[in-house]
């Protein structure tokens, strides 16, 4: 059954041709575009709006598109993209101050992700760029910082282990939490990293 989006791209066609190309193109990916969004939102009605969204802007732009080239990894790009601005959309409607809590936010994500497996897509894949970010820390930072959030140890414990001081313990993580913040803000995940845990973790 064509959606409501679907019935929109098909006032915009002008051929019939256009017309067997958006069918052959719904019939193919719609199902898979919808599942892929589910990975990410976990709402099936999100993941339906957010799949009918990228066929119609397909079609808004098809002059602009090279269909001669693979369209699936096309699609599943836009359904990623789109998937996670969602989710930023719907943090800044949470009422949490980042700025005061997203380091507590991070520390916190990154000890119990150590003790439990994620379902989520877009959180598997969090936590593969915080493991790229980690493992470029200098070499006392990511040994610091392994042992307090990985492992678990308390500031004292790693002081004597690695045998320096408790501030120098301190500065190590401040600064790793720091790399983390630019780096995931960069990549584009951190609005949508404090959202799926805020709600879970509250100062």
């Amino acid at each position: 059954m064509i959606t409501f989006a679907a019935d929109q791209i098909y006032r915009t066609m002008r051929t019939e041709e256009d017309l067997t190309f958006f069918e052959d193109l719904f019939k193919q990916y719609y199902a898979t575009l919808k599942l892929y969004a589910m990975r990410y939102v976990n709402n099936k009605e999100i993941a339906e709006d957010i799949a009918q969204d990228v066929f119609f802007y397909v079609w808004e732009n098809r002059a602009k598109i090279d269909f001669s080239a693979p369209i699936r990894p096309y699609l599943l790009k836009a359904i990623f993209n789109r998937s996670v601005n969602h989710s930023k959309s719907k943090y800044a409607t949470v009422n949490v101050s980042i700025e005061e809590n997203i380091d507590y936010y991070i520390e916190k994500y990154i000890q119990t992700s150590v003790m439990h497996q994620e379902d989520s897509l877009l959180l598997k894949e969090i936590n593969a760029e915080i493991t790229a970010c980690v493992n470029e820390l200098p070499e006392q930072c990511r040994k610091v910082f392994t042992l307090s959030r990985n492992i678990g140890l308390a500031n004292k414990d790693i002081a004597n282990q690695l045998d320096i001081s408790v501030k120098t313990v301190e500065k190590h993580i401040t600064k790793a939490l720091k790399e983390l913040k630019i780096h995931l803000q960069k990549q584009g995940y951190l609005e949508a990293l404090l959202l799926l845990i805020s709600c879970k973790f509250k100062p």
